[in-house]
């Protein structure tokens, strides 16, 4: 809709030089329906013509259209902006004035139409752009006796902020098919009380229990990779393993036990976005380390085989003699450093100490930062040291 502005206010600023109709080929928009259009100077004003599927979709887009220009339109715009209808038809009209534009409106018996009620969804940046993840069952340190209802009566007041809850798979064990409703649901149905706004942030958690069933489409790690997604030696997300992308069932298992959810949320009006289901598919870097062995191996033949068709154009492109299709693996990436002399293999008993601190500030206000920390004595460099303390 702000690009409907944007081309109502340049039509109108640059109506003069422009010469002849510009026509608009139909495009499929969410909530609206198939639009097509067309603008042309006739008779001092600009017309942006639109065209609906039906009278009732041409009076939600002519209502969502006044009611941005009221809420975010420059106010020397309003009084040379019109919004008009006429059976499904849409005509955004700028011009000098606003007198000229209704005069305009009336000699081509425009209407200025009914308002109807614009979708909350429809309005979720327009309207409900601040939005806040919401952590249930959280309380003020120091606060025994709390009532959470206030936070979603402080949301209210300041103009309907956005509630975003984590949607998840269920983690615990025995618990296939669930999800983790229990834990936010009473935190939806306060916010849904006062009309305020949702997001469902789906995301898979790869619980142990899906783990259990589908071992074999649980993700390998490159060899000698011990880490997550976020870092080396972290045992979250994706370092105590995850379902596979190249998963053919369990990943499928995951997904539909979320699209039950989603069904039953969509029909909620104060419900307006689901994010991506996977959750966040990428977190920098290490990713890369997070997916090896024979299941990626079948998936990325499978990718290959549609990009090229045949082996022997593959080989050619790669410079290398192949047998067969099981000659192609996913590269390591240590493959691509060359596997020289100068690379290090880390395979081994590794030994751990801590080393101590210069300050005593909180270690979260160091976080993707270097923390300052003493010298290690030149004894821990070697391959004596006694780390068991």
């Amino acid at each position: 809709m702000i690009k409907l502005l944007c081309l109502a206010a340049a039509s109108s600023l640059l109506g003069s030089v422009m010469a002849g109709e510009i026509s608009f080929q139909p495009k499929k928009l969410r909530g609206y329906g198939t639009v097509s259009g067309s603008a042309v100077n006739d008779n001092g004003v600009r017309i942006l013509k639109i065209e609906c599927e039906s009278q009732e979709k041409a009076a939600l887009l002519q209502s969502k259209y006044l009611s941005d220009l009221q809420n975010g339109g420059q106010s020397s715009l309003r009084s040379r902006l019109g919004a008009y209808i006429k059976g499904s038809t849409v005509y955004i009209i700028s011009g000098s004035d606003a007198g000229k534009i209704a005069t305009y409106a009336k000699s081509r018996g425009l209407f200025a139409g009914r308002k109807v009620p614009v979708p909350m969804y429809l309005d979720a940046w327009d309207k409900y752009g601040f939005r806040f993840y919401y952590r249930p069952w959280e309380k003020p340190k120091g606060v025994s006796d709390y009532d959470p209802t206030v936070e979603f009566d402080f949301a209210d007041k300041l103009g309907a902020l956005g509630f975003v809850f984590w949607v998840k798979n269920e983690a615990m064990d025995f618990t296939y098919g669930l999800t983790n409703r229990r834990y936010w649901d009473w935190s939806e149905r306060l916010a849904t009380r006062r009309k305020l706004p949702i997001i469902l942030n789906t995301a898979n958690t790869n619980p142990p229990w899906m783990s259990n069933f589908y071992r074999e489409e649980t993700a390998m790690k490159m060899p000698q990779y011990c880490g997550s997604f976020h870092s080396v030696a972290s045992p979250h997300l994706g370092g105590t393993g995850f379902t596979s992308w190249a998963s053919d069932k369990s990943k499928g298992v995951e997904l539909s036990i979320l699209q039950g959810l989603i069904k039953e949320y969509s029909k909620y009006p104060n419900v307006i976005e689901f994010l991506e289901p996977h959750g966040e598919p990428y977190h920098g870097k290490y990713t890369m380390f997070l997916e090896y062995g024979p299941l990626v191996d079948k998936s990325y033949r499978n990718y290959l085989k549609q990009h090229y068709g045949s082996l022997d154009k593959l080989a050619s492109r790669w410079g290398v003699r192949l047998k067969n299709w099981n000659d192609v693996k996913l590269p390591e990436l240590a493959e691509f450093l060359g596997w020289s002399k100068d690379a290090f293999d880390l395979t081994g008993e590794w030994k751990v100490k801590y080393m101590k601190l210069k300050t005593k500030d909180n270690l979260r206000s160091y976080q993707r930062k270097i923390i300052p920390v003493e010298p290690a004595p030149e004894a821990w460099y070697g391959t004596k040291i006694d780390d068991s303390g």
